[in-house]
């Protein structure tokens, strides 16, 4: 079993209900090294709710790496820590596809990794874009239209004006 740095485990901790007893011993088990057992009895608590948390935080692991790769380089942990505020925003159950060439992306600019990524809404998923591929970096907050053209230039960025946009009428 490959243990964890501590800034993983504090990545896959965020938003959970563990105590911090439980989340103590979860700690010596995971970044340790411990066994779950020692780890319980130094913190008074019971070994099955080591387990259980041992449980969950592997789970938000699976969540957050489902979107990326690696962590083992800054500009990886630059991603996991964008992508994990994005659902502490908007909800673990959030879906953040990273963008592709070819493809259009229309909705407001949410979040920022300075020099790194951003993270577009686009609905009810959320789209990860790396900076270097924008044509210029655009503000938060603004309605954008994103075009990344097929053959790997830079993807086009350009604000949608209000009255351009589709209005649903009532």
């Amino acid at each position: 079993m490959k243990l964890w740095t501590d800034q993983e485990f504090d990545v896959y901790s965020q938003n959970t209900r563990l105590s911090d007893n439980v989340l103590a011993a979860s700690r010596e088990v995971l970044v340790l090294g411990e066994v779950g057992s020692v780890a319980a009895e130094k913190y008074g608590v019971w070994a099955p709710q080591i387990s259980r948390a041992i449980k969950v935080l592997r789970n938000n692991q699976s969540k957050i790496l489902a979107d990326v790769e690696s962590v083992s380089n800054v500009r990886e942990s630059k991603k996991v820590e964008l992508v994990q505020e994005a659902r502490n925003l908007f909800g673990m159950d959030l879906v953040v596809k990273s963008a592709k060439a070819g493809e259009n992306y229309v909705g407001p600019a949410v979040l920022e990794s300075p020099g790194y990524f951003m993270i577009q809404r686009t609905g009810r998923i959320a789209i990860l874009h790396e900076l270097g591929k924008l044509e210029k970096i655009p503000a938060l907050n603004v309605r954008l239209d994103i075009s990344y053209p097929s053959n790997g230039d830079l993807a086009k960025v350009s604000e949608v004006n209000p009255e351009h946009s589709r209005e649903i009428e009532r």
